[in-house]
């Protein structure tokens, strides 16, 4: 018998979920969802009439966090393997006319950025992504020199072992296997990489900036 793809797998598992992707959010951040979501935002620092990416962007959950903090001249360019995520994205988009927003049905691990970016967010979505260090390799070759990249996830961290059981027991839950995205390696791929623990470790927010040394 063939080997499942996992990313139909992936795209089967966000398409049922979509419907009640935000309270499953809710309950499985304890309802600190929201706290999750205006903490990547605070990480940008992005120029008037920049370009945000954010990978798997689910149904437009976090735009309305980024854009708070966001000039109105920034575009925002949502990625999701869900087809179903990105008809109720783009429904929200309408209903709140947000017209520097686009979001677009896509593979994050074959998807080509249009150009120089000015910041990519991963919110909740690297860890359940095949190969999730090669994804931030192709993220940080999109970067513009000096662009950011904003990672929020459950991360495993070396001590933390309340946290890492949460971690690992939530995983096949949401399709994410933690192993394959180790924060030591996440951080040595980052120019002046920072870290913020949340809900006692079980979540972590990474930023950074491209390194200086891929930027010529």
């Amino acid at each position: 018998m063939p080997a499942t793809d996992p990313r139909l797998e992936n795209e089967a598992r966000y398409d049922r979920m979509a419907p009640a992707y935000e309270r499953i959010v809710r309950l499985g951040s304890l309802g600190a969802i929201t706290r999750l979501y205006r903490a990547v935002a605070a990480e940008l620092d992005v120029p008037a009439g920049g370009l945000v990416v954010e990978i798997g962007c689910g149904p437009g959950t976090v735009t309305p966090h980024l854009r708070a903090v966001l000039d109105d001249s920034v575009r925002i360019l949502g990625i999701d393997l869900s087809g179903r995520m990105i008809d109720l994205a783009r429904q929200r988009a309408e209903r709140a006319g947000w017209s520097q927003v686009e979001y677009v049905k896509a593979d994050a691990t074959r998807w080509e950025a249009p150009g120089p970016v000015d910041a990519v967010v991963f919110c909740l979505v690297l860890s359940g992504l095949p190969e999730p260090l090669r994804c931030v390799d192709r993220a940080l070759s999109w970067l513009a020199p000096g662009g950011q990249l904003v990672v929020m996830d459950s991360l495993l961290v070396p001590g933390r072992r309340l946290a890492n059981w949460v971690v690992r027991t939530k995983a096949p839950r949401v399709g994410a296997v933690p192993e394959d995205l180790p924060l030591d390696a996440l951080l040595d791929r980052l120019g002046e990489p920072r870290t913020r623990s949340f809900l006692m470790g079980s979540y972590v927010l990474v930023s950074g900036c491209k390194p200086k040394a891929a930027q010529g």
